[in-house]
Protein backbone atom coordinates (compact mmCIF):
# COMPACT_ATOMS: atom_id res chain seq x y z
CA UNK A 1 0.00 0.00 0.00
CA UNK A 2 1.21 3.50 -0.87
CA UNK A 3 -0.67 5.04 2.08
CA UNK A 4 0.11 4.38 5.73
CA UNK A 5 -3.21 5.15 7.48
CA UNK A 6 -3.92 5.16 11.20
CA UNK A 7 -7.49 4.48 12.43
CA UNK A 8 -8.66 3.67 8.92
CA UNK A 9 -12.43 3.68 8.33
CA UNK A 10 -13.05 5.83 11.42
CA UNK A 11 -13.78 9.57 11.78
CA UNK A 12 -10.22 9.98 13.16
CA UNK A 13 -8.47 8.42 10.15
CA UNK A 14 -5.00 9.95 9.73
CA UNK A 15 -2.59 9.59 6.82
CA UNK A 16 0.74 9.04 8.55
CA UNK A 17 2.95 8.76 5.47
CA UNK A 18 2.98 8.21 1.73
CA UNK A 19 5.31 5.46 0.55
CA UNK A 20 4.65 5.54 -3.19
CA UNK A 21 7.20 6.44 -5.88
CA UNK A 22 7.15 7.44 -9.51
CA UNK A 23 3.53 8.58 -9.71
CA UNK A 24 2.81 11.87 -11.43
CA UNK A 25 -0.57 12.36 -9.70
CA UNK A 26 -1.41 11.16 -6.19
CA UNK A 27 -5.06 11.10 -5.06
CA UNK A 28 -5.56 10.67 -1.34
CA UNK A 29 -8.58 8.44 -0.60
CA UNK A 30 -11.82 9.90 0.76
CA UNK A 31 -12.40 9.49 4.48
CA UNK A 32 -9.00 10.75 5.65
CA UNK A 33 -9.51 13.43 8.33
CA UNK A 34 -5.91 14.42 9.02
CA UNK A 35 -2.60 14.51 7.16
CA UNK A 36 0.18 13.94 9.70
CA UNK A 37 3.57 15.59 10.09
CA UNK A 38 5.76 15.38 6.95
CA UNK A 39 3.48 12.74 5.42
CA UNK A 40 4.51 13.62 1.84
CA UNK A 41 7.86 15.27 2.62
CA UNK A 42 10.37 14.62 -0.15
CA UNK A 43 8.00 12.60 -2.34
CA UNK A 44 8.48 12.78 -6.14
CA UNK A 45 4.84 13.35 -7.22
CA UNK A 46 3.97 16.36 -9.40
CA UNK A 47 0.35 16.80 -8.31
CA UNK A 48 -1.41 15.80 -5.09
CA UNK A 49 -5.16 15.93 -4.51
CA UNK A 50 -6.55 15.88 -0.98
CA UNK A 51 -10.19 14.87 -0.35
CA UNK A 52 -12.80 17.18 1.18
CA UNK A 53 -12.86 14.96 4.27
CA UNK A 54 -9.49 16.38 5.39
CA UNK A 55 -9.93 19.01 8.10
CA UNK A 56 -6.35 19.25 9.36
CA UNK A 57 -2.88 19.13 7.88
CA UNK A 58 0.13 19.13 10.17
CA UNK A 59 3.51 20.84 9.83
CA UNK A 60 5.86 20.17 6.90
CA UNK A 61 3.40 17.87 5.10
CA UNK A 62 4.77 18.63 1.62
CA UNK A 63 8.17 20.02 2.58
CA UNK A 64 11.00 19.44 0.15
CA UNK A 65 9.03 17.77 -2.66
CA UNK A 66 11.40 18.37 -5.60
CA UNK A 67 8.88 17.85 -8.45
CA UNK A 68 5.66 19.10 -6.86
CA UNK A 69 3.83 21.54 -9.14
CA UNK A 70 0.32 21.71 -7.73
CA UNK A 71 -1.81 20.67 -4.75
CA UNK A 72 -5.58 20.67 -4.31
CA UNK A 73 -6.55 21.51 -0.73
CA UNK A 74 -10.00 20.83 0.75
CA UNK A 75 -12.22 23.90 0.94
CA UNK A 76 -13.02 23.52 4.65
CA UNK A 77 -9.38 23.77 5.69
CA UNK A 78 -8.82 26.81 7.95
CA UNK A 79 -5.06 26.69 8.49
CA UNK A 80 -1.92 26.04 6.48
CA UNK A 81 0.69 25.01 9.00
CA UNK A 82 4.38 25.70 9.55
CA UNK A 83 6.54 24.72 6.55
CA UNK A 84 3.64 22.94 4.82
CA UNK A 85 5.05 23.68 1.34
CA UNK A 86 8.54 24.91 2.22
CA UNK A 87 11.35 24.15 -0.22
CA UNK A 88 9.15 22.98 -3.10
CA UNK A 89 11.13 24.63 -5.94
CA UNK A 90 8.66 23.78 -8.74
CA UNK A 91 5.40 24.57 -6.95
CA UNK A 92 3.23 26.80 -9.14
CA UNK A 93 -0.43 26.16 -8.26
CA UNK A 94 -2.09 25.99 -4.84
CA UNK A 95 -5.69 27.26 -4.86
CA UNK A 96 -6.20 28.40 -1.27
CA UNK A 97 -9.32 27.10 0.54
CA UNK A 98 -12.36 29.40 0.73
CA UNK A 99 -12.44 29.18 4.55
CA UNK A 100 -8.72 29.63 5.16
CA UNK A 101 -8.01 31.82 8.21
CA UNK A 102 -4.29 31.50 8.90
CA UNK A 103 -1.07 30.87 6.98
CA UNK A 104 1.60 29.95 9.48
CA UNK A 105 5.36 30.48 9.56
CA UNK A 106 7.44 29.43 6.55
CA UNK A 107 4.40 27.80 4.93
CA UNK A 108 5.59 28.59 1.37
CA UNK A 109 9.20 29.54 2.09
CA UNK A 110 11.57 29.04 -0.87
CA UNK A 111 8.81 28.17 -3.37
CA UNK A 112 10.72 29.95 -6.11
CA UNK A 113 8.29 29.13 -8.97
CA UNK A 114 5.16 30.31 -7.16
CA UNK A 115 3.88 33.23 -9.21
CA UNK A 116 0.23 33.80 -8.31
CA UNK A 117 -1.56 33.48 -4.97
CA UNK A 118 -5.19 34.45 -4.46
CA UNK A 119 -6.01 34.97 -0.80
CA UNK A 120 -9.60 34.22 0.32
CA UNK A 121 -11.75 36.81 2.08
CA UNK A 122 -11.71 34.66 5.23
CA UNK A 123 -7.96 35.08 5.79
CA UNK A 124 -6.99 36.66 9.13
CA UNK A 125 -3.19 36.43 9.34
CA UNK A 126 0.01 35.56 7.49
CA UNK A 127 2.80 34.68 9.87
CA UNK A 128 6.59 35.06 9.83
CA UNK A 129 8.53 34.10 6.68
CA UNK A 130 5.40 32.56 5.15
CA UNK A 131 6.35 33.48 1.55
CA UNK A 132 10.02 34.34 2.03
CA UNK A 133 12.17 33.79 -1.07
CA UNK A 134 9.20 33.28 -3.39
CA UNK A 135 11.21 35.01 -6.08
CA UNK A 136 8.64 34.63 -8.90
CA UNK A 137 5.78 36.24 -6.98
CA UNK A 138 4.85 39.49 -8.73
CA UNK A 139 1.54 40.63 -7.22
CA UNK A 140 -0.43 40.13 -4.02
CA UNK A 141 -3.75 41.52 -2.83
CA UNK A 142 -4.44 41.13 0.88
CA UNK A 143 -8.19 40.96 1.53
CA UNK A 144 -9.64 43.36 4.06
CA UNK A 145 -10.16 40.46 6.46
CA UNK A 146 -6.38 40.31 7.09
CA UNK A 147 -5.38 41.85 10.43
CA UNK A 148 -1.73 40.81 10.77
CA UNK A 149 1.26 40.32 8.50
CA UNK A 150 4.26 38.80 10.26
CA UNK A 151 7.97 39.44 10.16
CA UNK A 152 9.65 38.84 6.81
CA UNK A 153 6.42 37.34 5.47
CA UNK A 154 7.40 38.32 1.89
CA UNK A 155 11.11 38.92 2.43
CA UNK A 156 13.31 38.48 -0.66
CA UNK A 157 10.35 38.24 -3.03
CA UNK A 158 12.54 39.92 -5.60
CA UNK A 159 9.87 40.13 -8.33
CA UNK A 160 7.15 41.56 -6.09
CA UNK A 161 6.31 44.99 -7.52
CA UNK A 162 2.58 45.32 -6.87
CA UNK A 163 0.98 45.03 -3.40
CA UNK A 164 -2.53 45.84 -2.23
CA UNK A 165 -2.59 46.09 1.56
CA UNK A 166 -5.58 45.20 3.71
CA UNK A 167 -7.82 48.14 4.61
CA UNK A 168 -8.92 46.50 7.84
CA UNK A 169 -8.82 49.04 10.68
CA UNK A 170 -6.95 46.50 12.81
CA UNK A 171 -4.37 45.64 10.14
CA UNK A 172 -0.72 45.76 11.20
CA UNK A 173 2.52 44.55 9.71
CA UNK A 174 6.18 44.75 10.66
CA UNK A 175 8.98 46.78 9.18
CA UNK A 176 10.48 43.64 7.66
CA UNK A 177 7.30 42.11 6.21
CA UNK A 178 8.37 43.17 2.69
CA UNK A 179 12.13 43.43 3.24
CA UNK A 180 14.21 43.35 0.06
CA UNK A 181 11.29 43.61 -2.36
CA UNK A 182 10.99 46.08 -5.26
CA UNK A 183 7.60 47.17 -3.89
CA UNK A 184 9.08 48.39 -0.62
CA UNK A 185 12.19 49.87 -2.23
CA UNK A 186 10.03 51.93 -4.62
CA UNK A 187 7.28 52.83 -2.14
CA UNK A 188 6.07 56.38 -2.80
CA UNK A 189 6.24 57.61 0.81
CA UNK A 190 8.81 57.55 3.60
CA UNK A 191 6.18 56.08 5.93
CA UNK A 192 3.90 53.07 5.97
CA UNK A 193 1.34 53.95 8.65
CA UNK A 194 -1.81 51.91 9.18
CA UNK A 195 -4.22 53.84 11.39
CA UNK A 196 -2.06 54.92 14.34
CA UNK A 197 0.47 52.13 13.84
CA UNK A 198 3.84 52.96 12.28
CA UNK A 199 4.72 49.82 10.35
CA UNK A 200 7.81 50.87 8.46
CA UNK A 201 10.11 53.77 7.66
CA UNK A 202 11.40 53.61 4.08
CA UNK A 203 13.19 56.95 3.87
CA UNK A 204 16.91 57.76 3.92
CA UNK A 205 17.04 60.82 6.22
CA UNK A 206 19.57 60.94 9.00
CA UNK A 207 17.32 63.03 11.26
CA UNK A 208 13.83 61.54 11.44
CA UNK A 209 10.67 63.06 12.91
CA UNK A 210 7.88 60.52 13.39
CA UNK A 211 4.45 62.04 12.61
CA UNK A 212 2.15 63.07 15.46
CA UNK A 213 -0.76 60.67 15.95
CA UNK A 214 1.35 57.50 15.83
CA UNK A 215 0.66 55.41 18.95
CA UNK A 216 2.84 52.39 18.24
CA UNK A 217 6.15 51.76 16.47
CA UNK A 218 5.92 48.27 14.97
CA UNK A 219 8.33 45.37 15.17
CA UNK A 220 11.35 46.03 12.94
CA UNK A 221 10.02 49.44 11.85
CA UNK A 222 13.56 50.92 11.69
CA UNK A 223 15.54 47.70 12.17
CA UNK A 224 18.96 47.72 10.56
CA UNK A 225 18.64 51.30 9.27
CA UNK A 226 22.22 52.56 9.34
CA UNK A 227 21.35 56.04 8.02
CA UNK A 228 19.43 57.45 10.97
CA UNK A 229 21.29 59.41 13.64
CA UNK A 230 18.43 61.04 15.53
CA UNK A 231 14.78 60.08 15.95
CA UNK A 232 12.10 62.39 17.38
CA UNK A 233 9.08 60.42 18.57
CA UNK A 234 5.65 62.09 18.95
CA UNK A 235 3.83 62.78 22.23
CA UNK A 236 1.03 60.48 21.03
CA UNK A 237 3.30 57.41 21.20
CA UNK A 238 2.35 54.69 23.70
CA UNK A 239 4.35 51.61 22.70
CA UNK A 240 7.63 50.58 21.03
CA UNK A 241 7.51 47.00 19.76
CA UNK A 242 10.14 44.30 19.61
CA UNK A 243 13.32 45.14 17.65
CA UNK A 244 11.85 48.43 16.43
CA UNK A 245 15.29 50.11 16.29
CA UNK A 246 17.54 47.06 16.58
CA UNK A 247 20.83 47.36 14.73
CA UNK A 248 20.53 51.09 14.00
CA UNK A 249 24.27 51.39 14.51
CA UNK A 250 24.50 55.15 13.93
CA UNK A 251 21.55 56.14 16.11
CA UNK A 252 22.87 58.62 18.67
CA UNK A 253 19.71 60.19 20.05
CA UNK A 254 16.08 59.21 20.51
CA UNK A 255 13.51 60.81 22.77
CA UNK A 256 10.97 58.56 24.44
CA UNK A 257 7.77 60.50 25.23
CA UNK A 258 6.21 60.32 28.68
CA UNK A 259 3.11 58.48 27.45
CA UNK A 260 5.11 55.42 26.39
CA UNK A 261 4.04 52.60 28.71
CA UNK A 262 5.79 49.65 27.11
CA UNK A 263 9.12 49.09 25.35
CA UNK A 264 9.43 45.52 24.16
CA UNK A 265 12.34 43.11 23.93
CA UNK A 266 15.38 44.08 21.84
CA UNK A 267 13.81 47.40 20.86
CA UNK A 268 17.21 49.18 20.81
CA UNK A 269 19.54 46.17 20.79
CA UNK A 270 22.92 46.79 19.13
CA UNK A 271 22.39 50.53 18.71
CA UNK A 272 26.11 50.85 19.21
CA UNK A 273 26.34 54.67 18.98
CA UNK A 274 23.59 55.37 21.53
CA UNK A 275 25.20 56.83 24.67
CA UNK A 276 22.32 58.46 26.55
CA UNK A 277 18.67 57.60 27.16
CA UNK A 278 15.91 59.05 29.31
CA UNK A 279 13.12 56.65 30.22
CA UNK A 280 9.58 58.05 30.34
CA UNK A 281 7.62 58.77 33.50
CA UNK A 282 4.70 56.49 32.59
CA UNK A 283 6.82 53.46 31.66
CA UNK A 284 5.23 50.25 32.95
CA UNK A 285 7.30 47.58 31.24
CA UNK A 286 10.63 47.37 29.44
CA UNK A 287 11.68 44.03 28.01
CA UNK A 288 14.68 41.81 28.50
CA UNK A 289 17.72 42.91 26.49
CA UNK A 290 15.99 46.06 25.26
CA UNK A 291 19.34 47.90 25.21
CA UNK A 292 21.68 44.90 25.05
CA UNK A 293 24.80 45.47 22.99
CA UNK A 294 24.54 49.27 23.20
CA UNK A 295 28.24 49.43 23.89
CA UNK A 296 28.37 53.22 24.34
CA UNK A 297 25.33 53.52 26.61
CA UNK A 298 26.65 55.09 29.81
CA UNK A 299 23.94 57.49 30.94
CA UNK A 300 20.41 56.32 31.69
CA UNK A 301 17.88 58.48 33.51
CA UNK A 302 15.29 56.40 35.35
CA UNK A 303 12.37 58.35 36.91
CA UNK A 304 11.19 57.08 40.27
CA UNK A 305 7.87 55.94 38.78
CA UNK A 306 9.62 54.06 35.97
CA UNK A 307 12.09 52.15 38.16
CA UNK A 308 9.63 49.28 38.57
CA UNK A 309 9.60 48.75 34.79
CA UNK A 310 13.26 47.72 34.54
CA UNK A 311 13.56 44.05 33.57
CA UNK A 312 16.30 41.52 34.04
CA UNK A 313 19.09 41.99 31.47
CA UNK A 314 17.51 45.15 30.05
CA UNK A 315 20.97 46.76 29.83
CA UNK A 316 23.17 43.68 29.42
CA UNK A 317 26.37 44.39 27.52
CA UNK A 318 26.32 48.15 28.22
CA UNK A 319 28.59 50.33 30.40
CA UNK A 320 25.48 51.21 32.40
CA UNK A 321 25.06 47.54 33.34
CA UNK A 322 28.16 47.67 35.53
CA UNK A 323 26.57 50.49 37.53
CA UNK A 324 23.49 48.33 38.14
CA UNK A 325 25.53 45.32 39.21
CA UNK A 326 27.59 47.49 41.57
CA UNK A 327 24.51 48.19 43.71
CA UNK A 328 23.17 44.64 43.86
CA UNK A 329 22.59 43.03 47.27
CA UNK A 330 23.69 39.38 47.19
CA UNK A 331 21.74 37.87 44.27
CA UNK A 332 19.23 40.74 44.12
CA UNK A 333 19.42 44.03 42.23
CA UNK A 334 17.37 46.72 43.98
CA UNK A 335 17.02 50.19 42.43
CA UNK A 336 15.15 52.89 44.37
CA UNK A 337 13.30 50.24 46.35
CA UNK A 338 12.43 48.27 43.22
CA UNK A 339 13.70 44.70 42.88
CA UNK A 340 14.60 44.59 39.19
CA UNK A 341 16.59 41.35 38.91
CA UNK A 342 17.49 38.12 40.66
CA UNK A 343 20.76 36.40 39.74
CA UNK A 344 20.60 33.39 42.06
CA UNK A 345 19.48 29.83 41.41
CA UNK A 346 17.49 29.03 44.56
CA UNK A 347 14.03 27.51 44.16
CA UNK A 348 12.80 29.03 47.44
CA UNK A 349 13.10 32.83 47.42
CA UNK A 350 13.13 35.27 50.34
CA UNK A 351 12.65 38.81 49.03
CA UNK A 352 14.93 41.36 50.81
CA UNK A 353 13.32 43.57 53.47
CA UNK A 354 14.23 46.85 51.71
CA UNK A 355 12.13 46.03 48.63
CA UNK A 356 8.92 48.02 48.11
CA UNK A 357 8.10 46.94 44.56
CA UNK A 358 8.89 43.71 42.69
CA UNK A 359 9.69 45.02 39.23
CA UNK A 360 8.70 43.93 35.77
CA UNK A 361 10.11 40.58 34.67
CA UNK A 362 12.19 40.28 37.87
CA UNK A 363 11.74 36.49 38.10
CA UNK A 364 10.15 35.63 34.75
CA UNK A 365 10.91 32.17 33.30
CA UNK A 366 12.84 31.10 36.42
CA UNK A 367 12.68 27.69 38.11
CA UNK A 368 11.34 28.85 41.44
CA UNK A 369 8.85 26.96 43.59
CA UNK A 370 8.03 29.30 46.46
CA UNK A 371 8.41 33.00 47.30
CA UNK A 372 8.25 34.78 50.66
CA UNK A 373 7.37 38.45 50.19
CA UNK A 374 8.08 40.53 53.32
CA UNK A 375 5.93 43.23 54.87
CA UNK A 376 6.58 46.55 53.19
CA UNK A 377 6.23 45.31 49.61
CA UNK A 378 3.35 47.21 48.04
CA UNK A 379 3.30 46.15 44.41
CA UNK A 380 4.12 43.22 42.11
CA UNK A 381 4.86 44.52 38.62
CA UNK A 382 4.08 43.47 35.08
CA UNK A 383 5.38 39.97 34.21
CA UNK A 384 7.22 39.81 37.57
CA UNK A 385 6.78 36.02 37.85
CA UNK A 386 5.57 35.33 34.32
CA UNK A 387 6.05 31.75 33.09
CA UNK A 388 7.50 30.49 36.38
CA UNK A 389 5.78 27.19 35.67
CA UNK A 390 6.99 25.48 38.85
CA UNK A 391 5.82 28.23 41.22
CA UNK A 392 3.28 26.84 43.69
CA UNK A 393 3.36 29.01 46.79
CA UNK A 394 3.61 32.77 47.39
CA UNK A 395 3.36 34.45 50.79
CA UNK A 396 1.51 37.71 50.12
CA UNK A 397 2.11 40.39 52.80
CA UNK A 398 -0.66 42.52 54.31
CA UNK A 399 1.15 45.59 52.93
CA UNK A 400 0.57 44.46 49.32
CA UNK A 401 -1.72 46.86 47.47
CA UNK A 402 -1.42 45.87 43.81
CA UNK A 403 -0.67 42.90 41.54
CA UNK A 404 -0.22 44.17 38.01
CA UNK A 405 -1.34 42.60 34.75
CA UNK A 406 0.53 39.48 33.57
CA UNK A 407 2.42 39.29 36.91
CA UNK A 408 1.74 35.53 37.15
CA UNK A 409 1.05 34.82 33.47
CA UNK A 410 1.67 31.20 32.63
CA UNK A 411 2.12 30.13 36.28
CA UNK A 412 0.03 26.99 35.93
CA UNK A 413 -0.11 26.26 39.67
CA UNK A 414 -1.25 29.79 40.62
CA UNK A 415 -4.66 31.43 40.24
CA UNK A 416 -6.62 34.50 41.30
CA UNK A 417 -8.08 32.64 44.28
CA UNK A 418 -4.59 32.41 45.83
CA UNK A 419 -4.60 36.16 46.46
CA UNK A 420 -5.90 37.31 49.88
CA UNK A 421 -8.91 39.63 49.96
CA UNK A 422 -6.86 42.47 51.42
CA UNK A 423 -5.02 42.96 48.11
CA UNK A 424 -7.29 45.64 46.63
CA UNK A 425 -5.98 45.92 43.07
CA UNK A 426 -5.42 42.74 41.06
CA UNK A 427 -5.08 43.20 37.28
CA UNK A 428 -7.65 41.31 35.24
CA UNK A 429 -4.83 39.71 33.22
CA UNK A 430 -2.61 39.00 36.25
CA UNK A 431 -3.05 35.21 36.15
CA UNK A 432 -3.84 34.70 32.49
CA UNK A 433 -2.24 31.61 30.98
CA UNK A 434 -1.38 33.34 27.71
CA UNK A 435 -1.20 37.14 27.18
CA UNK A 436 -3.86 39.21 25.49
CA UNK A 437 -2.79 41.83 23.00
CA UNK A 438 -0.48 44.21 24.87
CA UNK A 439 -1.36 47.18 22.69
CA UNK A 440 -5.06 46.74 23.46
CA UNK A 441 -4.18 46.59 27.13
CA UNK A 442 -2.16 49.80 26.90
CA UNK A 443 -4.94 51.52 24.96
CA UNK A 444 -7.39 50.58 27.72
CA UNK A 445 -4.94 51.79 30.34
CA UNK A 446 -4.32 55.07 28.51
CA UNK A 447 -8.07 55.68 28.21
CA UNK A 448 -8.38 55.18 31.96
CA UNK A 449 -5.52 57.62 32.59
CA UNK A 450 -7.12 60.23 30.34
CA UNK A 451 -10.45 59.82 32.11
CA UNK A 452 -8.73 60.29 35.44
CA UNK A 453 -7.05 63.48 34.23
CA UNK A 454 -10.36 64.85 33.01
CA UNK A 455 -12.14 64.17 36.30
Amino acid sequence: MDFNILNQNTPEAALMSYEGKGKKVVIVPEGIAEISFAAFAGCDAQYIILPESVTKISDAVFEGCPNLRGVYLPQNLTRINDKTFADCPKLEIVPLPAKLEEIERRAFQNCTKLKNVKFPDSLDSIEENAFENCTSLEFISLPDSVEYLGREAFRNCTSLTDVRLSKNEEFTMTGSSFANTPWLENYDSDWIIMGNYLCCYTGSDTDVVVPEGVKCVAKDAFRGNENIRTVHLPDSLMMIRESAFEGCTNLRYVNIPDNVGMIEYYAFRDCTALDDIELPEELQFIGTETFSGCECLKNVYIPDKAAKAISRNTFIGTPFESDILAIRSDEFVVIKGVLSSYYGDETEIDIPDDVRIIGSNAFSHMHIESVHIPEGVQEIGLYAFADCTELENVDFPVSLLKIDNFAFKGCKHMCRDDVPDYVADVGKYAFIKSPDDNLSYLNDNQDNNNNNKNN
